[in-house]
């Protein structure tokens, strides 16, 4: 399993629209702009950087940061909400 924390600051409200969608449609939102993916496999991963490539069409303040089994598993969250294992997505 490989896992993705994503987080975009985008000025662009069309764009920022879209980015959003796209990262809705492969994993979970856990803050405004920030979500947590989950991949069954490094094909299936990089097919999802390779389309988010597409939608940005050019420079972006887009970040993802590759996360581990062991530091989710060590995460915390400060809220009221337990955070949930991370369910895998299959990208057709």
């Amino acid at each position: 399993m490989r896992y993705l924390l994503l987080c975009y600051d985008l000025s662009d409200d069309p764009l920022r629209d879209r980015v959003a969608n796209f990262f809705l449609q492969h994993g979970e939102r856990v803050q405004e702009s920030v979500y947590e993916l989950a991949f069954a496999s490094e094909s299936q991963e990089q097919r999802f950087l390779a389309e988010l490539k597409k939608i940005l069409n050019g420079p972006a303040n887009v970040r993802a940061y590759r996360l581990s089994k062991q530091t989710l598993d060590q995460s915390i969250s400060f809220d009221r909400h337990a955070i949930e294992p991370l369910r895998s997505v299959m990208i057709v």
